[in-house]
């Protein structure tokens, strides 16, 4: 033993060792019980703290002051997007690459680079972030590529552009899950669970919940234990997709040859001929003319999933008026003007599949990452429950805490089937599936009114495309001016080229409104990768491309953009064109008849 000289003398009023070591895990324990009182107070006591109970030793007011205190300064958690390299368009309430379609965001900061959620945080609300798939060579997943879900589900020089894509969400710690912002993304879920798998292996991260689109619920719909179980024999499911892949001999023969047609495809074959055997060999319903049936079949096959076709009904809406600019140009929709024009062709499907198919439509699936807006009065409409990418992304996010709980770095597992396992998102899937649910963000409200569309009328109305959705209230701006779009990761808000700014499509009668065309320009990434793909008057693109490239980079200024080919018939090589009508297409464009269309 040491010397009494040698010994420590304790400071006054410090208490023995012993009694320290149990004073600091009293207040340790302290500490942790008021935090778990605080993560355990009801949502709805915020409003009305008093009437709530709470522990002995702290007032109701004063809990509901710390959570506050804590919501405003914690990190807010974000879904993190995928997007498609590219294609930039004017966003809204609705689509996913706006923020305000997972927050309420004060109105200062819509115009702001990035926009924040107001604090604290609501309820069920989160942030977004966003990451390019690619960028611009081979591995970039463009409007183009994803065309064609039968092949992009299987094209390895794409797998670089998404792991590293995965990788930044992996590694920002606010992102708690990813999806992606184009519907038939679904088709590239195979690589991304090989990306995720690598990146977990090799670099030691911690996998995160993904799901990339609405069709991606399929499984929560056939699975034989789903609680959300349909029985394909009595019931439907109605798809509502704008997005067509192009019309290939290669393409159909690789569908209708998995679903056992031995007859041969021929290089002149109509739509209508492709959709009867697409009806006859897979069961799928197709409600028009229109390239909307091999979209889906495609995506059905490149999920394994073509069982389902049975009871899948299509309807397109690439020609649908208001929603034109989404495929023809990266330009503004109109969604008022689609509300008031939609219901026919759905009236169309639910016909059909009572009257002929014998079927109940149970469920409606919004391909289109830009839809969402839509589904609140659809739902009112037709009292059915109808799913989207918002559904996607908050069933990813409620999932995501007992979900990370589940991952450990290093250790791979398949983050689909782990996800659709989890507790929290099947109790999610379970909510939304509710026709009389109304999203409280967007779209039309209770009251009747279209949130955000409020106080537009007339010709401003009529003509949103062409302003790119910016109305003459500076207050509460409706869209997010497209030289603000967030391509993501690894690029800044503000380093797109002009030229994607603008597009001359908009021009074309029938883009913003049946029997109207924009005076001028209109905002929109026609020129890049929104626009036509295909040969090009412009020296400077490769064989067959977009008008200026996908990113602007073949065309130094305006000058360079090829000329607008306003009937794509008179000039096959210049792809830099209006939409071709649709009676050329085979589409029944705006003509509903009193009974219901049969299946081509």
């Amino acid at each position: 033993p040491a010397s009494a000289q040698e010994m420590p003398t304790r400071p006054a009023g410090v208490p023995p060792a012993p009694a320290l070591l149990l004073l600091l895990s009293a207040r340790r324990l302290a500490g942790a019980l008021a935090q778990e009182r605080l993560e355990a107070w009801p949502d709805s006591c915020d409003a009305a703290p008093d009437s709530c109970e709470a522990a002995p030793d702290e007032s109701a007011v004063s809990l509901l002051q710390r959570r506050r205190s804590q919501q405003a300064t914690a990190p807010v958690p974000e879904i993190g997007v995928l997007n498609l390299f590219g294609y930039y368009y004017p966003t809204q309430p609705g689509d996913v690459n706006d923020i305000r379609s997972f927050c309420h965001v004060d109105p200062a900061e819509v115009d702001k680079p990035y926009p924040r959620c107001a604090q604290p945080l609501a309820p069920g609300q989160f942030g977004a972030s966003f990451a390019s798939l690619g960028e611009g060579g081979r591995d970039a997943f463009t409007f183009a590529v994803s065309k064609n879900p039968r092949d992009s589900g299987r094209d390895l020089a794409l797998f670089p552009g998404i792991k590293a894509a995965l990788r930044h969400f992996f590694q920002k710690p606010e992102v708690k899950g990813v999806t992606c912002n184009v519907g038939f993304c679904a088709a590239l879920q195979p690589l991304a669970l090989a990306a995720t798998q690598d990146l977990v292996r090799e670099e030691n991260l911690t996998a995160k919940p993904l799901l990339f689109a609405s069709l991606s619920f399929l499984p929560v719909f056939t699975a034989p234990a789903s609680k959300l179980g349909l029985d394909l024999d009595t019931q439907a499911i109605v798809i509502i997709t704008s997005f067509y892949p192009a019309l290939t001999t290669q393409n159909v023969a690789a569908i209708l040859e998995d679903a056992g047609d031995r007859v041969g495809v021929y290089d002149n074959m109509t739509l209508a001929e492709v959709n009867q055997r697409l009806h006859k060999f897979l069961g799928i319903s197709c409600m028009d003319d229109s390239m909307a049936c091999l979209s889906v079949a495609a995506a059905l096959r490149a999920a394994n999933s073509t069982e389902v076709a049975r009871s899948v009904i299509v309807i397109g809406w690439n020609d649908q008026e208001g929603y034109v600019p989404v495929d023809a140009s990266g330009g503004f929709h109109n969604v008022n003007l689609t509300l008031e024009t939609y219901a026919p062709r759905v009236r169309n499907a639910f016909a059909y599949a009572r009257g002929v198919l014998k079927k109940e439509p149970a469920v409606i699936l919004l391909e289109s990452t830009e839809m969402p807006a839509h589904a609140n009065k659809i739902r009112m409409d037709f009292s059915v429950p109808v799913f989207d990418v918002s559904t996607a992304a908050k069933c990813v996010m409620a999932a995501a805490p007992s979900f990370s709980r589940g991952q450990r770095p290093g250790v791979v597992s398949d983050v689909f089937e782990e996800l659709f396992k989890n507790d929290a998102f099947q109790q999610c899937a379970e909510r939304s599936f509710d026709p009389k649910f109304i999203e409280p963000l967007f779209g039309t409200q209770a009251d009747g009114t279209l949130k955000f569309y409020e106080g537009i009328k007339g010709e401003e109305l009529t003509y949103l495309t062409c302003s790119g959705g910016r109305s003459s209230d500076p207050i509460r701006p409706l869209s997010r001016r497209i030289e603000l779009y967030d391509q993501g990761f690894p690029h800044e808000v503000g380093s797109l080229r002009p030229v994607c700014f603008q597009t001359a499509v908009g021009r074309c009668v029938g883009v913003p409104a049946n029997g109207v065309g924009c005076p001028d320009q209109s905002p929109g990434s026609g020129n890049c990768g929104g626009g036509g793909f295909g040969p090009q008057l412009n020296p400077r693109v490769p064989g067959s491309g977009f008008p200026c490239g996908a990113n602007g980079q073949f065309c130094a200024s305006f000058v360079d953009v090829p000329p607008l080919n306003y009937n794509f018939t008179a000039d096959p090589r210049n792809a830099n064109a209006c939409p071709t009508p649709s009676a050329e297409q085979g589409f029944t464009f705006a003509k509903f008849s009193s009974a219901p269309l049969l299946p081509r």
